[in-house]
């Protein structure tokens, strides 16, 4: 299937990658360039692996499936277009983005796999979220937060349970991502943003990495500590839109 072989080249990518990213910058950043590309593809393969096991699915749900999978090739497309600014300018555009409105197309793009692993999903969200921000960059780290709780969950028992947050203060805009999963040790904790740094057996240490370097370019900062729930809670903070 040509998927599974697009998803295990990504996978040899990414492995030979790392194993010179410690001495090379773009190494660094080619990595991180595969670990994001596996997302989508991901996704991708998991509603195409869903469509074709419910044949007696309705037109309507049918579509539904059919348009998250436009997406998340639209977003592949993105993250290789924001590689090609990035390397042909050093930086990337930076415009007013809705931040209440990446934290719903992150969502959409993740339904299925909530739905798959029966995750339960709260979430309250303040309307009209604005920051000055790259767009595409963002959601990667949006993404990567909701991700991180799925992946948590994925071995405990029901119920499974995320609930997300997002608020405006008169100093900032505050993203929680929390999770009722095993949680992490303070020195599991003290180390989650470094690079190559993984809690999870078949982890590269990319994503949360990658997630605090993107924020800490947008001036903002993400922090992690102990969920009330005794999981994970991560929280993404960044400056309110300049008036």
């Amino acid at each position: 299937m040509a998927l599974d072989a697009a998803l295990a080249e990504n996978t040899q990518m990414l492995t030979a990658l790392t194993m010179s990213v410690k001495s090379n910058n773009m190494g660094v950043l080619m990595a991180s360039l595969a670990h994001e590309l596996s997302q989508p593809l991901q996704m991708i393969r998991t509603k195409t692996e869903l469509l074709a096991c419910m044949p007696e699915l309705q037109h309507s749900d049918r579509q539904k499936f059919i348009n998250g999978l436009i997406q998340d090739n639209n977003r592949a497309g993105e993250i290789i277009v924001q590689l090609r600014k990035f390397l042909r300018s050093g930086s990337s555009d930076f415009n007013t983005v809705q931040l209440n409105q990446v934290v719903a197309e992150s969502l959409a793009m993740i339904q299925a796999e909530l739905t798959r692993h029966d995750i339960t999903l709260s979430q309250q969200v303040d309307s009209a979220v604005a920051v000055w921000a790259n767009e595409a960059q963002l959601q990667m780290v949006v993404l990567n937060l909701l991700k991180n709780a799925l992946d948590a969950l994925r071995s405990v028992p029901s119920p499974r349970e995320i609930e997300l947050q997002l608020r405006q203060t008169e100093q900032a805009n505050v993203l929680t991502v929390s999770d009722n999963g095993p949680g992490m040790t303070e020195s599991e904790r003290a180390r989650v943003f470094e690079i190559f740094y993984s809690t999870k057996n078949e982890g590269m240490g990319l994503g949360l990495w990658l997630s605090h370097s993107l924020v800490t370019r947008h001036g903002g900062q993400l922090q992690v500590s102990s969920s009330p729930s005794g999981g994970t809670c991560f929280t993404l903070t960044l400056p309110r839109h300049p008036e």
